[in-house]
């Protein structure tokens, strides 16, 4: 199975406060990253943006309200109808501003479940990075959603040394292809799911015979039965094995 020349639906949603912003400098290295990669996987991406702090009265009238205004809503569906999401955002006290958790907690309990997400953040030094570990991974495991293996963090000093091993475009790549490979095993299992299970009956009554009886009585799989590898937008190999292909020749830092 290959998602070859189909769309693919990308939402940002950042929350920087400053303009400019370096988070929402990290989400379009973020995006740039991602584009590109599916572009040379032969995807044909779409993006959309979401920049809370234009959206930051709205968001505040709808926590306190329940009722979410037309800018608000159609935030929330780009979020919902992505295939793949992008949160990125500021460190304040250790953990997400207050605006990114208040924008995400608008959205329905099962909005982006099964939904990859790559997740960024900033802040003023590198003491700070552990709260994508420590508070937005539980976030989107609470929503269930499925975070992308490698975040990344960038600190002041980031963003003035952009080259070398550990840089900010370097470990977007390498989350550009984490994200895309769990993509491939998202639509490949929605694929695999409508499929009768073997030695069922399938359409007009005919039985499935991929499962057949051995001599001493138990099960052996023929013909069509044999697990269905998982492809990635990039070739016939199993999206994890890319990963840990990838990973286990890069030491590129998280």
């Amino acid at each position: 199975m290959s998602i070859e020349h189909t769309p693919l639906r990308i939402a940002t949603v950042q929350a920087g406060l400053g303009v400019p912003s370096t988070t929402a400098r990290l989400a379009t290295t973020l995006e740039e990253a991602l584009v590109n990669e599916a572009r040379a996987a032969g995807l044909e991406p779409s993006l959309t943006r979401v920049n809370v702090r234009e959206i930051a009265t709205a968001v505040t009238e709808a926590t306190v309200t329940g009722f979410a205004s037309e800018t608000v809503e159609s935030a929330l569906e780009a979020v919902q109808d992505a295939d793949l999401l992008i949160a990125v955002t500021p460190t304040f006290n250790a953990s997400y501003s207050g605006l990114f958790k208040a924008f995400f907690d608008l959205l329905d309990a099962e909005a982006i479940a099964n939904t990859p997400v790559i997740l960024g953040a900033t802040g003023g030094t590198a003491r700070h990075s552990l709260v994508i570990d420590m508070a937005m991974r539980p976030l989107f495991s609470y929503l269930r959603a499925i975070p992308v293996p490698t975040s990344v963090f960038a600190a002041s000093e980031d963003f003035a040394s952009p080259g070398g091993a550990g840089s900010i475009s370097v470990r977007a790549a390498r989350i550009a292809e984490e994200a895309l490979a769990l993509v491939g095993a998202r639509k490949a299992s929605t694929a695999n799911a409508g499929r009768p299970a073997p030695g069922s009956t399938g359409k007009n009554g005919a039985r499935d015979d991929s499962v057949k009886r051995d001599s001493d009585g138990g099960q052996a799989t023929v013909g069509t039965a044999n697990p269905e590898v998982l492809h990635s937008p990039a070739g016939d190999f199993t999206p994890f094995d890319q990963i840990a292909r990838k990973l286990s020749g890069n030491e590129t830092e998280r």
